[in-house]
């Protein structure tokens, strides 16, 4: 363990004895895994209820954080209780919803795992609009400042290839296409990370699976599909086309359809599958970020699915087919010789 790491953890210790002076004794902490921002977490020996947390004040939303679990709190969806906070120092004790992530169950139950996910996500879309006030909108600015991620980060940083002007000009053009899609489409509370590393299974031993919401500190008012690509296109998992199709029709029928100017099923998936490029193409980006700037490499391993996914959908729309052509032809030369690309194959139709 690295010093920095013991003095935070010393001080994290010296601040739950003074929050919650005799209840824990001398607080034991266990370090748990940690995810793609700077944010740590801590177990409690003996007090598996209660989760610590360091969130640098500096570089992470920690009052958005307050705000989402609060208004998510007041609409009955399960997400942790906040015990106490230190916002000038980024510290928190919270509810523990578990250790085991729904990605655990995906290989034994099978889509059967997604129906109390998806029953979650209708309750997150439904949230009325006059208690979304206070989030930021999922504007045409932050959508495609995140698809110049992809630029950025994988392909002149990773992949070390040098974009003219005339590909610079052509790939514009698509964020604007795909920005528009976003926009035009039904719009509500959007989690923005609502994948299996971020439901968690909270009560094991129920016949019902319980589950629990986390990271959801980046919450916008955005289009109602960009959770469910998530969910059902996740980055860490590949579900059959099959299985996403039924369950982008329930989804519709449940949740869109009823709407006022809702538009056509077709429409609703052909928006999907445009939200879904938006999304993996900032994922190339950020897990191109997260291993060269932030130290970690592990999460080059989950390139070639969202590659996959990129293609597929590029492939699958007249609109989007010179993009497909390109990235076939300037970009798969290069991606080739990453030591991860053979991952690649397994994705491949």
């Amino acid at each position: 363990m690295e010093s920095g790491e013991i003095e935070q953890q010393k001080a994290l210790q010296g601040w739950l004895v003074r929050q919650l002076p005799g209840f824990f004794g001398t607080p034991v902490l266990k370090p748990l895994p940690g995810d793609a921002g700077q944010r740590r977490y801590w177990g409690i020996v003996d007090q598996p209820h209660y989760l610590v947390a360091s969130s640098p004040p500096e570089s992470e939303p920690n009052r958005s954080f307050i705000a989402c679990t609060l208004l998510l709190a007041r609409n009955g969806l399960p997400v942790p209780k906040l015990f106490a906070i230190d916002l000038s120092r980024g510290f928190f004790l919270l509810e523990h919803l578990g250790h085991q992530p729904l990605r655990s169950v995906y290989p034994t139950e099978g889509a059967n795992a997604l129906k109390p996910a998806m029953t979650l996500l209708a309750s997150l879309a439904a949230i009325p609009g006059a208690e979304l006030a206070e989030l930021p909108e999922y504007d045409r600015t932050k959508l495609i400042a995140e698809m110049v991620l992809f630029e950025q980060w994988f392909v002149a940083e990773l992949l070390s290839l040098e974009l003219n002007n005339v590909e610079r000009s052509e790939l514009a053009a698509l964020y604007e296409q795909l920005a528009t899609s976003a926009i035009e489409q039904p719009q509500g509370f959007v989690h923005r990370d609502y994948h299996c590393r971020n439901i968690m299974l909270s009560d094991t031993s129920a016949a019902q699976p319980q589950l629990g919401i986390i990271d959801y500190q980046d919450a916008v008012v955005g289009p109602l599909s960009y959770d469910l690509v998530s969910l059902l296109k996740d980055c860490y998992w590949q579900w059959p086309s099959v299985t996403r199709e039924a369950l982008v029709t329930e989804f519709y029928q449940h949740n869109i359809a009823p709407l006022e100017g809702a538009p056509s099923l077709a429409e609703f998936s052909r928006q999907f599958d445009w939200m879904g490029l938006q999304r993996h193409m900032k994922v190339l980006g950020i897990f191109a970020r997260l291993a060269l700037r932030d130290n970690k490499p592990s999460y080059l391993h989950d390139l070639p699915l969202v590659i996959h996914y990129t293609l597929e959908v590029a492939a699958s729309y007249p609109q989007l087919q010179a993009f497909a052509e390109w990235f076939k032809a300037r970009l798969m030369p290069a991606i080739a010789k990453q030591p991860w690309f053979d991952e690649y194959r397994g994705f491949e139709r």
